[in-house]
């Protein structure tokens, strides 16, 4: 029996069924990741790229195989580490490297406004 998920519109991410989650509609997994991941810095990396090489296609391609490959690698590997360690230590953890990758952005920005 499948278990529809995000309430009675039906507007969530997928059924749930025999305890895994499955996309709601066909072909889902290919468009959300247009849907969901825009508005960041990687959009603004990607126009920069596509003004700079003069090939707005073959950066449009490239980006979206990239975004594809990284949220799929995050949910097989997120899922795989969910299943072994408390959610608490997975937290932390990321939390800790986002304070690195803040303060390495912030040293580089110094320096690049410094020198």
């Amino acid at each position: 029996m499948a278990q529809r998920l995000g309430g009675a519109r039906g507007g969530g991410p997928g059924l749930r069924e025999a305890g895994h989650l499955v996309p709601a509609r066909r072909g889902d997994l290919l468009r959300r990741p247009v849907r969901r991941g825009v508005g960041d810095l990687s959009q603004l990396a990607t126009a920069g790229l596509a003004a700079r090489y003069d090939e707005p296609l073959s950066v449009f391609v490239g980006a979206w195989a990239a975004l594809l490959v990284v949220s799929g690698l995050a949910v097989f590997l997120g899922k795989k580490l969910a299943d072994r360690l408390p959610i608490a230590l997975i937290r932390r953890v990321a939390a800790g490297l986002f304070v690195v990758f803040a303060v390495f952005a912030i040293v580089e920005t110094v320096r690049a406004l410094t020198g």
